[in-house]
């Protein structure tokens, strides 16, 4: 269907909604919204509609609207049983959800990410390189699920060549069912590790949902795939599309990567870019970005078309994720938005190669979703943090707790702090000039609580805090 001059109602008036009548506005639609609310309960989606030829119909829902509507679009949540529905099923007019809206209409060439880590970081570096070179839309954070998907496919503007989406996953069938939706051209897989165990059961269910992704791509699109990750000979096996692989240690793209003051520096393929995040692991998203854009793009494109440096100079990370400050001599490494057991020992990595020449300090919240052998995990960790080098363990909360037992078992100096407030205080109390200070934690830890405290606490007027 051609949207151009077609009437088409949304119902439901929130943010996808919303949402929803701009995309169909920018495709010509004649667009009703009705909602069952009344209009002062709906001043922000109101407001973000000002301006947009939509006629708004608030307070119930007339079925003339429908028994005259070309298309009737839902948001989430409402069912498609409601009665003021049946002129439009009378007259066989499409009745249909948002996600079928962004997967029916959007045309643009999409690149989708998925991982247990590194994906959000991994989208965004794609995004700084494909706008260099086409106009790129891109999703916005993480919203990389069933709602934040279409909210970001409904985003796209007339005047982008392109997308890159992230796909989340907590359960088997959430990558299937997001990549059927975004059906993109180009996948990119990071990693995968144990994370989400709670509703995953193992790393072999991890896999195999990751995997969903190549199930969606077309037999001339192209799958990038980490050769150094759990299950990537199972995601070979089961591409039907081209295979570009990549590694430290195996693949058909090697890459090396040192570490630079607050950065890195990687060589892919005989050429060396400037990594714009601490820790190798960035190394290994930067490696998966700049193939998956030649991918897309087109080695002649890629070539003549992208100056990487540039490209790079404009990345923006998305929030807490691998931000490093710098305040009184103290580097602090900002990676709170979420944690698992392998994206925790490599930011514990990454500090311990910042610039400084004092001890290396972890406060660390607990990691969630781990199922039930959480405590062995995390006291798996704490050791592994003591090998990795980290001098000193900070426990906030008492789910975090065994953390600092296996830290302190392998021979590491811990404390145990009951929640982010007083981590801040201890830390405020011990820190020393040269200090390199680690925030990581689940979503449920809340560590940038810790760090919004402490660095108050360091630097009340953050007017001259140094961000790199």
């Amino acid at each position: 269907m051609d949207l151009r001059h077609r009437q088409v109602v949304v119902v439901g008036l929130g943010k996808s909604g919303v949402a929803a009548a701009r995309f169909l506005v920018r495709h010509e639609a004649q667009v009703i919204v009705t909602d069952r609310a009344p209009a002062e309960s709906l001043a922000a989606p109101i407001a973000a509609l000002k301006g947009l030829d939509v006629e708004l119909k608030l307070g119930g829902h007339d079925s003339k609207d429908f028994s005259k509507a070309d298309l009737v679009v839902l948001s989430p949540g409402v069912p498609h049983t409601m009665p003021v529905f049946e002129p439009a099923w009378a007259r066989g007019i499409p009745v249909i959800g948002e996600m079928e809206l962004a997967s029916r209409f959007v045309r643009e060439p999409i690149l989708a990410v998925t991982g247990t880590n590194g994906k959000t970081t991994t989208k965004d570096l794609l995004a700084a390189l494909c706008a260099a070179a086409a106009p790129t839309h891109a999703t916005a954070g993480n919203y990389n699920n069933d709602l934040g998907l279409p909210l970001t496919l409904l985003g796209l503007r007339r005047d982008h060549d392109l997308a890159v989406v992230e796909l989340g996953a907590s359960r088997a069938g959430d990558i299937d069912r997001l990549a059927a939706l975004a059906s993109p051209q180009v996948g990119v897989i990071t990693n995968a590790s144990e994370a989400h165990l709670s509703s995953f059961g193992s790393l072999a269910e991890i896999v195999s949902t990751k995997g969903e992704l190549l199930d969606h791509l077309p037999p001339d699109g192209a799958a990038v795939l980490n050769a150094d990750s759990p299950g990537f000979a199972d995601w070979r096996a089961r591409a039907a599309c081209r295979v570009i692989s990549c590694g430290h240690e195996a693949g058909d793209h090697r890459w090396s990567w040192r570490a630079t003051d607050g950065g890195g520096a990687l060589t892919l393929d005989g050429r060396t870019h400037a990594v714009p995040l601490p820790g190798r692991h960035n190394g290994a998203n930067l490696a998966a970005a700049l193939l998956a854009a030649e991918a897309l793009l087109g080695a002649e494109r890629f070539d003549g078309e992208l100056d990487v440096a540039d490209a790079l100079s404009h990345y923006a990370a998305s929030p807490h994720r691998s931000r490093v400050l710098r305040r009184g001599g103290v580097t602090v490494l900002d990676d709170t938005y979420n944690a698992n057991p392998a994206s925790l020992l490599t930011a514990a990595v990454a500090a311990a190669q910042l610039t400084g020449d004092g001890r290396v300090i972890a406060v660390l919240g607990a990691m969630a979703e781990l199922g039930p052998r959480s405590d062995d995990l995390h006291e798996a960790a704490g050791r592994r943090l003591h090998e990795a080098g980290v001098d000193l363990l900070l426990a906030v909360g008492g789910a975090a707790a065994p953390l600092a037992d296996g830290f302190a078992a392998a021979g590491g100096a811990a404390e145990r702090c009951e929640d982010q407030r007083t981590a801040a205080r201890v830390l405020a109390e011990l820190v020393r000039e040269g200090d390199r200070v680690l925030f990581k934690g689940s979503r449920s830890s809340a560590m940038e609580e810790a760090l919004e405290a402490f660095l108050k606490r360091l630097a009340p007027d953050l007017g001259d805090l140094e961000r790199t």
